[in-house]
């Protein structure tokens, strides 16, 4: 999937996903007072009244206007309609809590149904449904109706991500204000988090039994330790596992990290408390060599049963996820995952993460470790209040001689805490939603029996008129039934790990692709995706912007095309430079009116300019081993490494393709050998630095560095006016601009 926040401001050149998100997200300066937290906050506000989303302040577009956005590709399932802003005092949208005069809140309202895959296994692909909704829009957003006319969104129009839905407007008058929430029913919810949401315990949270989900694996990569695991104060060189004479002597939880070529292990307490890191610097960019070197390390009688491919998934999660059940990437069954850790005594040790009694999951898990809980303990479930037993001892003073410690007035006081406040952020809570408009009397009936209402009847009159001018009557049910609410800057952050591409991603950069075939690849892409660190709007990019330059618009052209002019020959390969006459020779020619006369003589071509490369070492190697798959994996030694290097893996109908060259124009392994290459050749390493004509040409470098010419003084590139590298400088910003 991929998600976005509501307001896309401009993102800076080297700022951070997270500084970015932040700018996005932007939480109102504003306080309330009884709590000290920001206006609107999640999952509770003001008198400790359950809060569906969260408020956020939008920055100003060049018409002076905050433009929200569709997180998501969806449908739209609801529309109210603003109101048009006024003085009256009498007005209810005029309700001002803070004082004296008017305090005009827009009620313009926009809810989305998105549905979407995250995730699949063997047979069965993983999707979620959810609800989207955008409140206080002033205006809604214009679009182009059936009949070419503009009028504004309405209930069934579709809308992609990013698009604008309406204006943020005002809420008790402060401007470019948006309610923004995120909801699930409960067999949606359970399929998001792979398993049934239940409270757990944090100060005691249950050893696991198993590894977890399969289906969908993102983000950080974590390991349950129990006590028992092996260690060694020195890296071990044998990587099976062997009886051991040290062990942890506790139970840990280590969170592996793998982020812009670094790999950073942290070891955890049972209950969350950090113990330390140990950093891995190029630990993701050595990751292929690294499961190289272990793989050849395994003693030649258990060589058979394993596999660099093998090692490389262990390494790079834990374990051997496989396609399915029946397809995983061979590796001894007795295998050892050493990695060095922070152990309990607080002095690095080495640690077995694939011991016996370990088990693995990932940032897909929503684990409890990492504090995400459910609250589902409500006793009054259509009281707006909050009376949730395990979310107040949450936010309640640590201080249990405290007799007011989970009385509403101290457990409002507590929300500003910054604690708190991250705690809550991952709190996932099951109440009813604010607007509905049928039930506000039984939600807010307890207003009655507070002092201010009590002892002035218009008070409760003006607030029920406001609370009806706010909300709808005719919400759809199936919104209404998805009363799972998660916080929506937090799930928006979380849920960007997760890039499972849709099918409408590959459609739009790849426009002439056939349906049949977009499917196909689209399902292997994704499976694999992840374990080649194809995790990153940017690092997408750069892969599929290359592809599209490699293999067209279609992604059908599988075999290199050496009709080459003269011309080209002489810029592009170092033995026509040399030999120019034959570059006249092999190349094609044209007449005066530009029609080709002569078409070049590929296989001569090839034969030269790729003879002695590559590890061809026969006459004829340069042709029978030219540019094949999706990223034209060219010359016999890396049609062997991908042989030798994936051999047993997908095992189904696997390929010698040093024997079987030709197996590389196929589908899967066109594909399969385009992201090998992009592993094997450390393709991520420069596009993780950005999306510029330059960082596009590091990578370029390593695909096809004959496109673009002498590297500068400064390090950059000057490609000719006619070099395909400027192709993929276009290719990979159209990619990235559609992905981001």
């Amino acid at each position: 999937m991929h998600i976005s926040p509501p307001f896309l401001p401009t993102r800076a050149a080297n700022q951070t996903e997270e500084a970015w998100l932040a700018l996005a997200m932007t939480t109102p300066a504003s306080r309330i007072s009884n709590t000290g937290a920001p206006e609107g906050s999640f999952p509770l506000s003001n008198q400790l009244l359950w809060h569906n989303g969260q408020h956020l302040e939008g920055q100003a577009g060049a018409d002076g206007q905050a433009h929200a956005r569709a997180i998501a590709d969806g449908e739209v399932v609801y529309v109210g309609t603003p109101k048009k802003s006024n003085d009256d005092v009498n007005d209810a949208q005029n309700l001002n809590p803070f004082g004296e005069g008017t305090s005009w809140t827009d009620n313009g309202c926009v809810i989305l149904r998105h549905a979407t895959h995250i995730g699949a296994y063997g047979q069965d692909t993983t999707e979620i449904v959810y609800f989207s909704l955008y409140m206080h829009l002033s205006q809604l957003a214009s679009v182009t109706g059936p009949d070419k006319k503009k009028r504004a969104l309405k209930a069934g129009d579709k809308v992609a991500r990013k698009d604008a839905i309406g204006e943020a407007g005002r809420i008790y008058g402060h401007t470019r204000q948006l309610h923004v929430e995120i909801c699930f029913d409960q067999d949606n919810l359970t399929r998001l988090i792979g398993r049934v949401p239940d409270w757990v315990d944090a100060t005691a949270i249950p050893a696991p039994t198993e590894d977890g989900r399969r289906d969908c694996v993102f983000g950080d990569i974590w390991f349950y330790l129990p006590a028992t695991t092996p260690t060694s104060s020195n890296a071990p060189t044998n990587h099976l596992r062997s009886p051991s004479q040290s062990t942890l002597g506790q139970e840990l939880w280590v969170r592996m990290r793998y982020a812009s070529g670094d790999c950073t292990v942290e070891s955890l307490s049972v209950t969350g408390q950090s113990l330390g890191e140990v950093p891995l610097r190029n630990g993701e960019y050595n990751l292929y060599n690294e499961a190289s070197r272990r793989h050849k390390a395994m003693p030649q009688t258990d060589r058979a049963s394993s596999s660099l491919s093998g090692w490389y998934e262990l390494l790079r999660f834990g374990r051997n996820l496989g396609r399915s059940l029946t397809e995983r990437d061979p590796l001894p069954a007795n295998v050892a995952h050493w990695r060095q850790i922070q152990g309990p005594n607080g002095q690095p040790v080495w640690a077995d993460l694939n011991a016996e009694g370990s088990f693995k999951f990932s940032d897909a898990d929503f684990l409890p470790i990492q504090g995400w809980n459910f609250i589902d303990d409500d006793t009054q479930a259509n009281d707006q209040r909050c009376d949730s037993p395990h979310l107040k001892e949450l936010i309640a003073d640590s201080d249990t001689s405290n007799a007011q410690r989970l009385e509403v007035v101290q457990l409002a006081t507590r929300l500003g805490d910054r604690e708190v406040a991250r705690k809550l952020r991952r709190m996932i809570c099951r109440f009813p939603s604010e607007w509905d408009q049928n039930s506000i009397s039984t939600r807010y009936g307890f207003l009655l029996d507070l002092e201010s209402f009590k002892d002035n009847p218009d008070a409760w009159t003006a607030q029920e008129a406001h609370l009806r001018a706010l909300s709808f009557t005719d919400l759809p049910a199936e919104y209404l039934a998805a009363d799972w609410r998660v916080h929506p800057a937090e799930y928006i952050g979380f849920l960007r790990k997760c890039v499972w591409l849709q099918r409408k991603d590959l459609k739009k950069i790849f426009n002439g692709i056939a349906d049949a075939y977009l499917t196909q690849v689209l399902d292997e892409l994704n499976r694999i995706s992840g374990k080649h660190f194809l995790n990153s709007t940017l690092r997408q990019a750069h892969f599929l912007g290359q592809i599209r330059q490699e293999a067209g618009a279609t992604m059908a052209a599988t075999s290199e095309n050496l009709n080459y002019a003269p011309s080209v020959l002489k810029s592009k390969f170092s033995y026509y430079s040399a030999h120019h006459a034959e570059a006249d020779q092999d190349g094609y020619e044209k007449d005066a009116r530009g029609n080709i006369t002569r078409r070049a003589d590929q296989e001569t071509i090839a034969n030269k300019a790729y003879g002695g490369r590559n590890g061809n070492n026969q006459p004829r190697d340069g042709w029978l081993y030219r540019g094949r798959g999706l990223k034209q994996v060219t010359g016999r030694g890396n049609y062997r490494s991908f042989t030798n290097d994936y051999r047993g893996s997908w095992s189904a109908g696997w390929q010698d393709f040093e024997a079987n060259p030709d197996e590389l124009l196929n589908f899967p392994y066109s594909l399969r050998s385009a992201v090998w290459f992009w592993t094997a050749n450390e393709c991520m390493n420069p596009a993780d630095d950005g999306i510029t004509d330059n960082h596009i040409d590091r990578v370029t470098a390593k695909v096809n560095a004959g496109e673009l010419g002498r590297r500068q003084p400064d390090n950059t590139y000057r490609p000719a006016a006619d070099s395909p590298a400027l192709n993929r400088r276009r290719y990979a910003k159209d990619a990235y601009d559609h992905l981001i």
